[in-house]
């Protein structure tokens, strides 16, 4: 196989694996998710149990915490707002 097959056949398998991923977290707007924050502080981030990586709303949600939320996605990114119990 020659690199100039192998170049294009990567690129081919990045945009599907990005094409799928897509189309997986725009799937889960609208959803509910066991979310488990993994980073605090500014730069927070959640963890579904699918492992799509979403953004707490509420800064005040302490890392290691795990809740339910419903998702939304905006811009390309999800975002994880705490459900009442």
């Amino acid at each position: 196989v020659s690199p100039a097959d192998i170049t294009q056949r990567a690129r081919e398998l990045r945009a599907a694996g990005a094409a799928k991923s897509a189309a997986h977290r725009a799937a889960r707007h609208g959803g509910v998710a066991d979310v488990v924050v993994v980073r605090g502080g500014a730069q927070r981030e959640g963890l579904t149990e699918d492992y799509l990586t979403v953004i707490p709303t509420d800064p005040g949600i302490p890392r290691g915490t795990r809740f339910r939320a419903r998702l939304a996605l905006a811009d390309g990114a999800l975002f994880a707002s705490a459900e009442a119990l």
